[in-house]
């Protein structure tokens, strides 16, 4: 008697459709005057421009209250007051496109890269928190300037930067370098100037600087360098160097 024999199955798998990674999505919205911006945990671009009050987010691959902002998108409503930013999650980046004056304070947190191209004028207080590249160039900020890097390698540079208050910088952990300098004696001036570098090996450089009153630089906990070469620096009140291992010049 002879057997059936049983076809054998075939494994048949299915084309998995292709899949791009999920563009980021922030919100934003002008409350009491003020601009409130949140991120979301994919990774947020923006550019931020301000014209009479009035607010521009433009980015290439994130929305912006679930719009394309290629072209840009206009924020409704008229900047009066505070800005602030919090990106939250992701690699995130924030560009102030200048010129722009801010009435009251800006803060800016959880974004690895804030720069500014053109002037930027804050009124009151100005704190960039959680940044791990930050650049400033023609920068004023009337009252208060507060950063704090990361636990990685941060890199600050502050060009032409005028603080009327007082400056605190910290870096935390990693290897980081602070740059602050000007291209003329004087260009970048400070009430008082607190630099402590944290732990890793850190440089300062400061050129053409004034601080009309009390300079802290800290090198903190590793091999660091304090970097004057090229002089044109005006510490008016009490100087107060530690934790540096070579001091140039």
């Amino acid at each position: 008697m002879m057997r059936k024999r049983n076809a054998g199955r075939r494994c048949l798998f299915e084309a998995l459709e292709s899949r791009q990674l999920m563009a980021g999505d922030i919100t934003a919205q002008i409350v009491n005057g003020n601009l409130i911006v949140k991120g979301d945990a994919n990774d947020n671009h923006i550019s931020i421009a301000i014209a009479a009050g009035v607010v521009t987010i433009t980015s290439a691959d994130t929305t912006v209250n679930s719009a394309t902002a290629t072209a840009g998108v206009a924020i409704s409503g008229t900047l009066t007051g505070d800005v602030e930013v919090n990106l939250k999650r992701g690699t995130d980046s924030v560009a102030l496109t200048g010129p722009i004056t801010v009435s009251g304070d800006l803060e800016i947190k959880k974004a690895e890269t804030v720069t500014n191209t053109g002037t930027l004028a804050v009124t009151g207080d100005m704190d960039v928190k959680r940044v791990s590249t930050l650049t400033l160039v023609t920068t004023t900020v009337s009252g208060d300037l507060d950063v704090k890097g990361t636990t990685r390698n941060d890199t600050f540079t502050l060009t032409g930067t005028k603080v009327t208050g007082s400056a605190e910088i910290r870096t935390r952990r990693g290897d980081d370098t602070v740059t602050v300098t000007a291209e003329a004696a004087a260009g970048t001036t400070f009430g008082d100037l607190d630099v402590h570098l944290g732990r890793g090996t850190d440089t300062l450089r400061i050129k053409n600087t004034t601080v009309s009153g009390d300079t802290e630089p800290s090198g903190g906990t590793g091999s660091d360098t304090l970097d004057q070469t090229g002089g044109n620096n005006v510490f008016t009140g009490d100087l107060e160097k530690k934790h540096f291992e070579m001091n140039i010049p």
